[in-house]
Order: structure tokens, then C-alpha cells, then sequence
């Protein structure tokens, strides 16, 4: 997943407490993508489409994500209400 033309790009990762489900959201140029993993990043799938991500969490057992984008919106991995004080709206990462 992480080729030589990711090294320059700005990317974000976070575990779950036993760090075998990885998320990781890499950014260049227009947009960038989130990927999942399910073995300690043994592998690794692309989820949702291109943005402009700005970072990830994940909770201690690795079945919730949360994604921001840039321009405040902010996305998960399970529908919910998200009480927010920045322009944007709520949204799912598919497939995640």
C-alpha cells in the first residue's frame, strides 16, 4: 500500500489497543483515501472515496472509526448523530 509515491504525503494512523485493526488515512495533491486493515497491516483496503482527510481514531477495539476531513466534516464508521460546532455535516465511511 505505502509505495515510494506515498512517502511524501502526509498520513495518519491509529490502532485499536492490540493493534491488530489498523486505519490510516494518507493525503497528497487533490484528495487522499483511507485504508483499513484487519492483521496488523499484513494488508491493507481502500475504503471510501478520495478527500482531503486531516486525520483518524479509532476506539480500543478497532470496530469504530472516526475520519475528519479538511473544511470540518467529519465521517464514521457507524451511523450517529455528531453534535458539531464547525460548518459540516455527518457522514459514514463506507465499506469500513
Amino acid at each position: 500500500m505505502f509505495k515510494n509515491r506515498h512517502l511524501h504525503r502526509p498520513l495518519h494512523l491509529a490502532s485499536s489497543s492490540d493493534g491488530s485493526k489498523l486505519v490510516a488515512v494518507v493525503n497528497g495533491g487533490l484528495g487522499g483515501q483511507i485504508y483499513t486493515s484487519t492483521d496488523s497491516g499484513l494488508t491493507w483496503t481502500a475504503r471510501d472515496s478520495s478527500r482531503t482527510w486531516y486525520s483518524v481514531a479509532s476506539s480500543s477495539d478497532g470496530t469504530k472509526l472516526v475520519a475528519v476531513e479538511y473544511g470540518g466534516q467529519i465521517y464514521t464508521s457507524i451511523p450517529t448523530t455528531i453534535q458539531s460546532t464547525t460548518a459540516g455535516t455527518a457522514g459514514s465511511i463506507s465499506g469500513a
